[in-house]
Parts: C-alpha cells; structure tokens; sequence
C-alpha cells in the first residue's frame, strides 16, 4: 500500500500490473484516482484498488498478544504452576475457593481501524482431565488521549468447557469492547480474573494462563502522523 504520487513512474516505482484481463492494472487506477488517495495492491486478483480517504477500506485483522510475565499481581494472585510437570511456569488460576486476579494494560496500535470493536481473547489450558467449564473474567477501563479515567469498569466474560482433556491448547473470546470512539493510543487498564465460586465456573481444578490478547481491524500499516490516525 501506498500514497498516490503523479511523479511516482518518473521516481522510477515500477509495482506489479494488474495481469488479468478485465482487471485494472496501476496505471488505470492512477488516471482514476487523486493526489493523497490510498492505493493498495491485492495479490490474489492481481488489481490495484483505491482505498477511501476514511483510511476505511480495508477489513484485516491484527493481535496485540500479551505475555503472562509482564502481569502485574492483582489482590490476590495466581500461583505459578509446573507446565506439565516440567521446570517450565505458567499461572494457575485456582479452582477451588479463591478469586485470582492478574492486573494489566494495552495501547491501540497505529494500525487500528477507529471506531471498530476489539476482541478479546484468552488461550488457555485445562491441568487435569475433569470436566466443567471455565469462566473467565475481565475487567477493563479505556480511554482515549486527553480524556479522564474515571474508574468505572466494565466487565466482559469468556465461557469455555475443558473437553476433559489436560494440557489442551484452548481458546476463547470475551465479549466485545465497543469501538465506536476509540481511536489509536487509547489505552487500556484492566484486570483479568476468575472466581471459582461463581456458579457458572464448574471446573474444580486449575486453569493455565498462556497467553491473552486483543483481536482488533486494521486499515493500514500505521498512521499519517505521530499521534493521529
């Protein structure tokens, strides 16, 4: 993807043409197109395309993973469990009687398709073959640059079953954050938890933490300035 240029063949850019018929090639596009429009090329079609100038267009999606380590621990922590017996850790959210919390924080990348919805995500795995289900939990404030945390929070929730398999890779989907006003460099603190009393949490043991993350659309590879889309 690129900006329009109508010096761009006299600077010597020469990008792949369009090469089946029916198909725009770049020079079409550029004749059809203006100074500062967005033009992107798709490798499957083979065709230059413009993209809006609400840098809207495009439909991708991106993550922004979070490794358990950079967690800070929450009110009450998860312990640090073996990874299958090995000397490697990971974080075992308890499934007997106590609430674990780990607490931490993201930035909307320059990538970030405004006024889109994030997805979050946990991957996780059961620690025994026992059945039930899992209710994660997270809790979350986000703002964007220049406006006021206020310390209202809302909570989003993922119910995923075990499949009674131990040490099974899973993954799982929140609910929605709504991104109707966000813009990149919002940033979000949160908490993610689980309460093994709440009655919708029904696997006795331990869950591991692997990683979490943000699912979120993208419509370019960063932004025209340094803190503006």
């Amino acid at each position: 993807m690129f900006k329009f240029d109508s010096k761009i063949k006299e600077l010597g850019f020469t990008p792949p043409e369009g090469d089946i018929i029916g198909k725009k090639n770049m020079g079409a596009v550029l004749e059809e197109n203006n100074q500062g429009d967005q033009l992107y090329y798709n490798s499957i079609t083979k065709e230059w395309n413009a993209i809006d100038s609400g840098f809207n267009a495009l439909s991708l999606w991106d993550d922004i993973p979070i490794i358990p380590s950079v967690f800070r621990a929450g009110v009450s922590a998860p312990d640090l469990i073996d990874f299958i017996g090995s000397a490697t850790k990971i974080y075992g959210f308890n499934g007997g009687s106590t609430a674990e919390y780990l607490d931490g924080c993201f930035e909307l990348l320059h990538g970030y398709a405004e006024s889109t919805d994030l997805r979050p995500h946990i991957h996780w795995c059961p620690t025994t073959s026992a059945a039930g289900n899992i209710k994660w939990q997270m809790r979350y404030e986000i703002k964007n640059t220049n406006e006021t945390f206020t310390g209202t929070n809302t909570i989003t929730v993922a119910i995923d079953n075990t499949e009674e398999t131990a040490w099974k890779s899973l993954v799982v989907e929140f609910d929605v954050i709504p991104g109707s006003e966000l813009s990149i460099g919002a940033q979000c603190i949160f908490t993610l938890f689980r309460d093994p009393t709440d009655e919708e949490d029904t696997y006795p043991d331990d869950a591991g933490l692997i990683t979490f993350g943000i699912h979120y659309q993208i419509n370019s590879d960063g932004s025209r300035s340094v803190m503006a889309k």
